[in-house]
């Protein structure tokens, strides 16, 4: 009468501690992520898509008019200035006495070699110019379907194997791209950077993301898939170091401000995760784990 109950409970997934730990993560990431998205949707906005000029500069260049307001702003506009202030002059996450929707403001654009000042109305974003948005980038979309695909295999993985450190780590990177992907679908610009909650969200699911999430679960997950390497067994703690290296780059953000700790941060460890998957295919040569490598190679390729 035993036997059969102890078969079951052998074949039964164990959702341990660091499974829950694992999905609770996942969880909060896009959680929190839908959470300030909601949040800027009622903020005053002037309705457009934006680039920045240069990461060395405040300027930005008005790629797309999203809401569909009547706007002086043309397309490839580059805005220099708002109300007679410099763009450079605004303290990031303090908003000006005048920027709150249904009011008219003066933009200083640069058009052809030519310094202009047009009159701009502050709006709300609606969902149809969310839409127009995915419209007017198709890699938007094209990214967040791929995202929604890899989450549901990713947590298809999770609930099967959640004793597998590959399948927690997959989840959070997954979990990642689904966070930077929500913080996407609505652009930045002067509604975030005149809003201080805004402005630290936008910061950490937009850019933030990749150096302290996203590239140390990639690197986490490659270090143990498609099972642990020698060393990890040795010491398991190792796997866990990369999401390390991302808190010290956050630190770094948050205190020096220099974007160029989290980029060539996440440059390393996105290389040091293909020489870990290099040495897996090198390395690993039992039938599972080279049948196991070739779904992964061709699920990234796709």
């Amino acid at each position: 009468m035993t036997e059969p109950d102890t078969q079951d409970s052998q074949r039964r997934p164990r959702f341990g501690r660091a499974a829950r730990w694992s999905l609770a993560l996942a969880l909060l990431l896009m959680g929190l992520s839908a959470a300030q998205l909601a949040y800027r949707y009622f903020l005053p906005t002037d309705g457009w898509l934006v680039v920045a000029e240069d990461l060395s500069a405040a300027d930005l260049m008005y790629y797309a008019n999203l809401v569909g307001a009547p706007s002086g702003v043309l397309a490839e506009d580059i805005v220099t200035g708002v109300e007679g202030t410099p763009l450079g002059a605004f303290q990031p996450g303090e908003t000006p006495p005048f920027w709150y929707a249904g009011n008219v403001l003066s933009y200083d654009v640069r058009r052809g070699g030519q310094t202009l000042t047009v009159a701009v109305p502050i709006v709300h974003w609606t969902l149809a110019g969310i839409a127009r948005g995915m419209t007017v980038d198709p890699s938007q979309f094209i990214s967040l379907v791929g995202v929604l695909i890899l989450l549901g295999v990713s947590l298809l993985a999770f609930f099967k194997r959640p004793e597998d450190p590959a399948a927690r780590a997959l989840l959070i990177f997954v979990a990642a791209n689904a966070a930077q992907s929500i913080s996407s679908l609505l652009p930045d610009g002067l509604s975030t950077s005149f809003d201080p909650l805004a402005n630290v969200a936008v910061g950490f699911f937009s850019y933030m993301i990749f150096g302290v999430v996203l590239a140390p679960a990639l690197l986490s997950f490659t270090l143990v898939f498609p099972h642990p390497k020698p060393v990890i067994v040795r010491h398991p703690w190792l796997a866990y170091t990369p999401f390390l290296i991302g808190a010290v780059i956050l630190v770094v953000l948050v205190t020096a401000n220099t974007w160029q700790v989290g980029w060539f941060g996440t440059l390393f460890m996105l290389l040091a995760s293909l020489v870990s998957l290099v040495h897996s295919v090198l390395t690993m040569r039992d039938v599972v784990s080279r049948a196991q490598l070739l779904w992964a190679f061709g699920g990234i390729l796709l």
